[in-house]
């Protein structure tokens, strides 16, 4: 949506919104890098992974706690009262953005910080046999099968996140003039490509375990669109006629070139 926006209102010329519209553009793109930037964080920590720009991401990465800042901005025009204040403006429909506190945080980490407000509670799932799972803050410190199955149930890279994120990161490609936003855009996208391209088109968690095909670790039934997508984006910045299809060639990005191996 950003893309198109900043689009409209280069084409109006509208200069200076456009401007701030890139600049809240790169934001979402640098999230998605953050995101991308994962394996030196829970769980991956633990062991002897370090964080590394390759297509496999978190799909959030919203802290256990909130800082002031963030606290501050996400409660801008938001009303603010007890239970009972919410309870009587909703009417029995939750959903009603109301009073963000800084440790109701029901984030995948909370248990990695007392503070948080649901560190006290368990996480409750049903698998896919109606079996009913119980998992709290004394299974996560055992570091056994149980945490690393809390952690890889649909945390991480999937088909579905990867084609959303792509339909966006197309649009950047294509509308958005500046060079450095639409290298940024192209970069991501190809990573994706790079990660569903695994052997046998099995994704993998850092520890080389496959992520699951009901999770959408298996790309086999996506990936010739992917490639088409990632394919069309690379001539947009004046590459003739290569890409992904492209044999033994390969797309490298590198401190804001594009280098073409053929």
């Amino acid at each position: 949506m950003l893309a198109t926006e900043y689009k409209l209102l280069k084409d109006n010329g509208q200069n200076a919104d456009a401007i701030t519209t890139l600049q809240e553009l790169n934001l979402a793109l640098d999230a998605l890098n953050r995101m991308d930037y994962c394996e030196g964080d829970a769980p991956w920590n633990n062991f002897w992974f370090t964080s590394r720009y390759d297509g496999f991401f978190i799909r959030d990465d919203y802290p256990s706690i909130l800082s002031q800042p963030m606290t501050e901005y996400l409660n801008v025009n938001l009303a603010n009262g007890s239970f009972s204040d919410y309870s009587t403006q909703i009417s029995g429909l939750p959903g009603l953005p109301f009073s963000i506190n800084s440790n109701c945080v029901r984030a995948r980490n909370k248990y990695e910080d007392p503070s948080n407000y649901y560190y006290q509670y368990p996480h409750i799932w049903t698998d896919d046999n109606d079996v009913e799972h119980v998992f709290d803050v004394a299974a996560y410190s055992t570091h056994n099968e149980t945490y690393w199955n809390y952690w890889k149930d649909e945390c991480f890279t999937s088909n579905d996140e990867i084609i959303g994120d792509l339909m966006g990161l197309a649009l950047v490609s294509y509308f958005v003039s500046d060079f450095s936003t639409k290298m940024k855009a192209i970069n991501i996208a190809y990573r994706y490509y790079s990660i569903m391209n695994s052997p046998y088109y099995q994704m993998r968690f850092p520890d080389f375990t496959p992520i699951l095909a009901d999770d959408g670790g298996y790309s086999g039934g996506y990936l010739w669109g992917v490639a088409s997508v990632v394919n069309r984006m690379m001539p947009l910045i004046d590459m003739g006629d290569v890409g992904v299809f492209g044999g033994s060639s390969f797309l490298q990005y590198q401190s804001s070139v594009l280098f073409y191996n053929a």
